[in-house]
């Protein structure tokens, strides 16, 4: 039997005025959004070990994001193989809009 949250979910995300690459997010993606929005700027591996998928994962979805406007890598002075990411104003509007619409869909 389907969850009947999920429909409010769905409903609630179409009427959404955010950037139109959002809508294509799958969860995960929106978690990372999220958890960003929460934490501020978060190393990939800590990204990647909080949605539990692995670093590439990670990467492709911060490229998304780049492309999008919502978050931008910074790279780390003392060993540039590290790569952490973070919001954007932009993203973190984004971030917040998903909260209060899984809020309202969902309660």
């Amino acid at each position: 039997m389907p969850d009947p949250s999920s429909g409010r979910l769905a409903r609630a995300f179409v009427g959404m005025s955010i950037h139109p690459r959002v809508a294509n997010f799958n969860m995960r993606q929106m978690g990372m959004l999220m958890l960003l929005d929460s934490s501020g700027r978060l190393e990939v591996k800590d990204i990647a070990r909080a949605v539990q998928c692995s670093k590439p994962v990670v990467t492709r979805a911060a490229s998304t994001f780049e492309a999008a406007g919502l978050a931008r890598r910074v790279k780390h002075d003392d060993d540039l193989r590290r790569c952490s990411i973070e919001l954007t104003a932009r993203g973190h509007e984004t971030a917040q809009q998903l909260v209060r619409t899984m809020g309202v869909a969902c309660g």
